[in-house]
């Protein structure tokens, strides 16, 4: 039988597998081989790599820092204590948002070092702010705000279709309602108390993050 083809063909596929001899050889080789952990690292890896603070990092680079870590981790994890899914998804997290937060630490974004509030002359106009005089994709960049590649667009849709699926009818239901209103809205409309949709809706929530999704809920 012909071996099927990993759905996330993806830099994880470069990492270094070793001779498999040391613990964490047989760990790093193991997580290589799940899709589950391959599609969590790879869509934190192109989370990053839109953002300003990852411009000069290379897809390659930051998923072997991320298999670095998750390898460390996986040496302690208890089975008996937690499944070992959402303990991934924890790991890669946690280690996302360090990193976000060490590199904004050491680097104040701006634009050429000029404030967008410092006062400009526009030739047609006269004296405007810095930030008016920004196009879109400026803004954009200043922001941090890239659009998803094509592939990465489609990457998320089925990864999110695949776990609506595994929902109950009135929870399929719920998440549809929620598109076009807001909880308080949609409790007033199936005529439930607040709270009790709040709940259903973080019970959805809690289902997304053990699939690495919990951030797209909105």
């Amino acid at each position: 039988m012909t071996a099927s083809k990993p759905s996330y063909s993806s830099s994880i596929d470069l990492v270094a597998r070793g001779d498999g001899q040391t613990e964490a050889d047989q760990i790093a080789r193991s997580l290589i081989a799940d899709p589950f952990t391959r599609k969590v690292i790879h869509r934190r890896v192109n989370q990053l790599l839109r953002l300003a603070e990852f411009a000069s990092d290379s897809e390659d680079d930051l998923t072997q820092e991320f298999l670095i870590r998750l390898t460390d981790a996986m040496k302690v994890h208890c089975e008996s204590v937690g499944h070992r899914n959402p303990y991934i998804v924890s790991v890669v997290d946690r280690y996302s948002a360090t990193l976000l937060e060490h590199r904004r630490a050491s680097i104040r974004y701006s634009v050429d070092g000029v404030s967008l509030d410092q006062s400009v002359s526009e030739a047609e106009l006269g004296p405007v702010l810095f930030a008016d005089t920004l196009s879109q994709q400026d803004q954009k960049r200043r922001l941090q705000i890239r659009e998803l590649e094509p592939r990465e667009h489609s990457d998320l849709k089925s990864d999110l279709l695949a776990v609506i699926k595994k929902l109950s009818p009135s929870d399929q239901a719920l998440l549809k309602l929620l598109r076009d209103q807001n909880v308080t809205d949609a409790a007033k409309t199936l005529g439930i108390p607040r709270s009790t949709l709040a709940s259903r809706v973080e019970n959805i929530a809690e289902i997304l993050e053990a699939e690495g999704l919990r951030e797209y809920l909105a």
